[in-house]
Formats: C-alpha cells, sequence, structure tokens
C-alpha cells in the first residue's frame, strides 16, 4: 500500500478496506501500515486536519441545527422581523418553537434581539454582521449547490425534494 496524504485518502484501497472501515480504532489501523517515521509524521499531520475539519462543520450545522432556525435565517435576509411577522411567513411554526429558536440563535450570536419600545413593546429581529451574514451566505451556497444538483439526483429513484424559492427568490424552508 501506497501512502498519500496529500492526495486525499491516506493510503491506497486495498483488500482488507472492509476490515479497517469497520475496525474500531481506525486511527491506530492507518498508522500500523505506515512503516516509516516521515509517512507516520504526515499520516498523523493528516488525520488531525480531518478531525480539526469535521468538528468545524459540525459546530456550523450545530449552530443552524433545529427545524425553523434556516427559515428564520432567510426571512432575516431583507432587514428586521417581529415575531409575530416571522409567525406569518413560517406557517406551522408555534409561537414557542420560534421564541426557543431565537433565543438559541441570539445566544449563538446568529441574529440580534431589539428591543424598540416606547408605550409600546416592539421587539425586532436582525441578523448579525458577525455569524449571521456570514451563516446566510452559506445556505444560500447550499442552497444554489442543491438547485444545480437537483436535476441530477431527480434521475435517481425517490430523491428529496429541495426546499422552493418563494416569491422574493427566498429559499423557503420548513413547513408550509
Amino acid at each position: 500500500m501506497v501512502c498519500r496524504p496529500e492526495g486525499g485518502t491516506p493510503f491506497d484501497r486495498g483488500q482488507n478496506d472492509r476490515e479497517i472501515a469497520h475496525s474500531a480504532d481506525m486511527e491506530t489501523e492507518i498508522l500500523r501500515i505506515a512503516t516509516d517515521t516521515d509517512q507516520r509524521s504526515q499520516l498523523n499531520s493528516w488525520l488531525h486536519n480531518q478531525e480539526a475539519a469535521n468538528e468545524s462543520i459540525q459546530s456550523a450545522i450545530a449552530l443552524i441545527h433545529g427545524k425553523w432556525k434556516i427559515g428564520i435565517l432567510t426571512r432575516l435576509k431583507h432587514g428586521p422581523l417581529r415575531l409575530s411577522q416571522l409567525r406569518r411567513m413560517l406557517p406551522g411554526a408555534s409561537k414557542k418553537m420560534l421564541t426557543q429558536h431565537l433565543r438559541e440563535m441570539e445566544e449563538d450570536g446568529l441574529i440580534v434581539r431589539s428591543d424598540r419600545s416606547t408605550k409600546v413593546r416592539r421587539v425586532e429581529y436582525s441578523l448579525s454582521e458577525s455569524l449571521g451574514l456570514p451563516a446566510l451566505r452559506l445556505i444560500d451556497t447550499l442552497a444554489q449547490w442543491g438547485r444545480q444538483h437537483k436535476s441530477a439526483s431527480s434521475a435517481k429513484e425517490s430523491p428529496t425534494k429541495l426546499p422552493e424559492n418563494d416569491e422574493r427568490g427566498e429559499v423557503w424552508i420548513g413547513n408550509g
């Protein structure tokens, strides 16, 4: 087997791939394959980079994971909205669930809650510049990628239906 840490997988595929893939300790198995110190060093570096990338991706997904979070982010694209406006835009979402998601997203730094109360309480939510806008750009990119690959997946048996765009060109995520 040949070590190729810079070109994707750390080793060429061989007969024992199934055994390695099912091994509880894949890292130890890969390091056992590498015979010299240089190969082990390259493999350790490659494995560390893969773990760091996986952790980063999982962290990003955790921020937007939730039935209504992506829908909330896409609705806030054009400016601040009140809870009642979000409820009308996301039919099927309960006030309790939206409130829970909004609190989580505010704590995570995705959105900003502004209390513009005078005599009447007026709370608005908007995207934060630090995390909300970049997250929205990633969601838009992912939606575009999904639309581009929709035709390829439609040739398969039963593809998952991708979100449709609403009349303003926004991706419609969630029920309804």
